[in-house]
This record gives structure tokens, C-alpha cells and sequence, in this order.
């Protein structure tokens, strides 16, 4: 059975252009740290240009040597 809905694709750019209260567009520098881990997750981040390292910190290693 074919699928006739049609999707329109999401754009971040005419999205942010109309989002009203609550928007704030901040700059950051190289290896300034824009999250960290077990901070409140109560934020949605878009990033409109450049790029963003990911860094997760583990107490248990996720390999065993034998």
C-alpha cells in the first residue's frame, strides 16, 4: 500500500525567524562549554553555524579487559 501523505520538510531557519518569547541567540567561542553534563535539561539548542564537540563522561567503563 503506498503512502500518499505529504511531508514537508522542517525549516530551522523560517522556524527561529518567527519563534517569539523565549528565544535567545547566544555566541560562543572555541572550547567554551555551552552544556554540561548533569546540568538541567531544559533547553532546546540549534546551531546555526560552526560546530559543537560532544564529550560524555563515564564512571563505568564500558569495556573489560580479561
Amino acid at each position: 500500500m503506498a503512502n500518499n501523505t505529504h511531508q514537508i520538510a522542517f525549516d530551522p531557519k523560517a522556524f527561529l525567524a518567527i519563534l517569539g518569547e523565549g528565544k535567545t541567540i547566544l555566541e560562543f567561542h572555541k572550547d567554551q562549554v555551552v552544556f554540561a553534563q548533569g546540568d538541567a535539561a531544559d533547553t532546546v539548542f540549534y546551531i546555526q553555524s560552526g560546530r559543537v564537540k560532544v564529550v560524555v563522561i563515564s564512571e563505568r567503563p564500558r569495556w573489560k579487559i580479561v
